[in-house]
């Protein structure tokens, strides 16, 4: 079995300075109902020390934002592929996306210390 060494999936823990390489099924979303509104959380935990990193935060309106940028993206290869211009589209998927970051970023702080590892895994 290789382990990938790629430094890029080397994380060090702020907590414990512990570092691991991060494999893609350490990453866990959870569904979650915080003040009547439901999210989901994306997360991964130091496994020396038990500490969380908050990877993003979504909703019904990030979830949304993200449909409709996935059928804009078609939308651009769908006009690609036909030899149309898809500058249309690609300046929908910038808008859109630009308003989903800022409704994460609106998440993050609204939830800002509101998740937490209790303790060691």
């Amino acid at each position: 079995m290789e382990i990938n060494t790629n430094p890029l999936n080397t994380v060090e823990c702020d907590e414990c300075g512990k570092q691991w390489i991060m494999k893609a099924t350490e990453i866990q979303t959870q569904p979650i109902e915080v003040h009547g509104e439901k999210l989901e959380v994306t997360y991964f935990l130091c496994p020396h020390c038990g500490k969380l990193y908050l990877v993003r935060i979504d909703n019904s309106e990030t979830r949304r934002l993200q449909a409709q940028i996935e059928l804009e993206q078609k939308r651009v290869a769908k006009d690609k592929q036909n030899g149309k211009n898809p500058s249309k589209h690609i300046k929908k998927v910038l808008r859109l996306s630009d308003q989903h970051k800022a409704v994460c970023e609106s998440l993050r702080h609204k939830y800002n210390g509101t998740f937490y590892q209790k303790s060691a895994p």
